[in-house]
């Protein structure tokens, strides 16, 4: 019995999972097809960087995370473009990761920088291209729209990978007016 409800659970675990994850690919794929101007406001990047991170520990709780904070970024940008940017790479950071790795993220100056300890990009030359995979799981457009949404929103992005040790992405805010 006891073995059943166990089980059970983490069947309930992956669904929900996997209703998130389409979920998000949903806001993904309208935000991509629908390519609406921004709808600019101010915006507390490092408040919204540690309230997307905390969702991504609700839905992969098993790995560590750790927010360092070193200054506010507040900034005029579109706030709904963003989180989807955030969410994305938060996802793949928790996603791609290794068993009870980590997953750490600074706001320092006029970035936000995310790194993993998970199982890095094999070919980063291709990993913005729309359709690239590395794993069967995935339709391969996840980073091609973050980089869509980041030139959108004039976002500097830059990722470092190396196999078996993880991904470093950093986002940088400066040529965007502040507040």
């Amino acid at each position: 019995m006891f073995q059943d409800e166990k089980g059970e659970d983490a069947y309930i675990t992956r669904l929900s999972k996997s209703i998130d994850n389409l979920l998000r690919l949903q806001n993904n794929l309208k935000s991509f097809l629908h390519n609406s101007p921004s709808q600019s406001q101010n915006v507390n990047i490092a408040t919204l960087v540690e309230e997307r991170l905390k969702n991504i520990e609700n839905i992969y709780p098993n790995l560590a995370y750790i927010y360092d904070k070193q200054n506010d970024l507040i900034k005029t940008t579109n706030r709904e473009l963003l989180m989807r940017i955030l969410d994305n790479i938060l996802s793949n950071a928790a996603k791609y990761n290794k068993v009870h790795g980590e997953v750490k993220v600074t706001v320092a100056n006029e970035t936000v920088t995310i790194a993993d300890t998970g199982k890095g990009i094999k070919d980063i030359s291709k990993v913005l291209q729309r359709y690239y995979k590395e794993q069967v799981r995935g339709i391969g457009l996840g980073l091609h729209i973050v980089n869509k949404l980041c030139n959108e929103l004039n976002i500097g992005m830059s990722i470092q990978s190396q196999i078996n040790s993880g991904t470093k992405i950093v986002l940088n805010f400066q040529h965007l007016r502040e507040e």
